[in-house]
C-alpha cells in the first residue's frame, strides 16, 4: 500500500491520480493565507521509502488493469 503522511490536498479532477509523496510539509510555509502545512516541518522522505511506494503502486495498478480487462 502506498503510504501518505498527513492530509493530502489535491483538486477533485485529480481524485484518481497517483500521488507520490516525496516531501512532507511545505518548503516555504510562510504564507499568511495558507494554513495547510503549519503543523508539519518540511522534510524530504527517504529514497528507499519513495521507491517502495512506487513498487506498491505498480503492483496495485497492474492488478486493477488486469481486473478491468475481464
Amino acid at each position: 500500500m502506498v503510504r501518505y503522511e498527513g492530509v493530502v490536498y489535491r483538486p477533485p479532477s485529480e481524485a484518481h491520480s497517483l500521488i507520490v509523496q516525496v516531501t512532507i510539509g511545505c518548503s516555504h510555509n510562510g504564507c499568511r493565507f495558507c494554513g495547510m502545512y503549519k503543523d508539519k516541518k518540511f522534510r524530504i522522505r527517504d529514497l528507499k521509502d519513495i521507491m517502495e511506494d512506487l513498487k506498491q503502486a505498480k503492483l496495485i495498478w497492474v492488478k486493477q488493469r488486469s481486473f478491468c480487462k475481464m
